[in-house]
């Protein structure tokens, strides 16, 4: 007789990437990142298969939400088409990719244990299976805070962000909001 219910919450866990960094400040490339994840194994493996895959900052049933505009997704053999289109090569399977001699390695900060720092060593498989190598750094929630997020001292970041029910994300995106105190945690 009992009845399972299933609620969904206006939170999303996001990687960002930070645009001014020398490597990703490459539009094309942090397509390529985001475009070679895996979404739906990311859920299945890192979280039990609870919640949803997105690729917006608007959530399912937010005014404004549409899969209209979503990016295709690539698999792991055109990710590394994209990325050898992009110059990034691979002299052997396996190997970190390179250009120009500098190597394809990224920083990845999030927060320590649960959730979150299983999504970043899926992140970090599915980027090692396409030539790039991370380096995970999982800290606790004051650290990554006042050491990461305030002065933007990262590569990538993976957190958790509540949109609450507005769906008006000026704050998470506007470049008035990039600088400590503000929420534009890409810029």
């Amino acid at each position: 007789g009992l009845k399972q219910y299933n609620f969904t919450l206006p939170d999303i866990q996001t990687l960002f990437f930070a645009t001014g960094d020398p490597v990703l400040g490459d539009k094309n490339l942090r397509s390529i990142l985001s475009r070679s994840i895996n979404r739906q194994q990311i859920l299945d493996r890192a979280t039990g298969s609870q919640g949803s895959a997105l690729t917006q900052p608007l959530l399912p049933g937010q005014l404004g939400y549409t899969n209209k505009f979503a990016p295709a997704p690539l698999d792991p053999a055109a990710a590394r088409r994209a990325l050898d289109a992009a110059g990034w090569l691979q002299t052997k399977p396996g190997a970190v990719r390179t250009k120009a001699g500098a190597k394809l390695e990224l920083k990845l900060a999030t927060l320590s244990g649960g959730e979150l720092e299983r999504v970043a060593n899926e992140i970090k498989r599915q980027y090692s299976d396409i030539g790039i190598d991370v380096h995970i750094t999982a800290t606790d929630r004051d650290q990554l805070q006042q050491s990461y997020m305030r002065p933007r001292n990262f590569q990538m970041l993976l957190y958790g962000l509540n949109l609450g029910s507005d769906p008006d994300v000026y704050s998470f995106w506007h470049s008035s909001q990039i600088a400590d105190h503000g929420v534009n945690l890409s810029a």
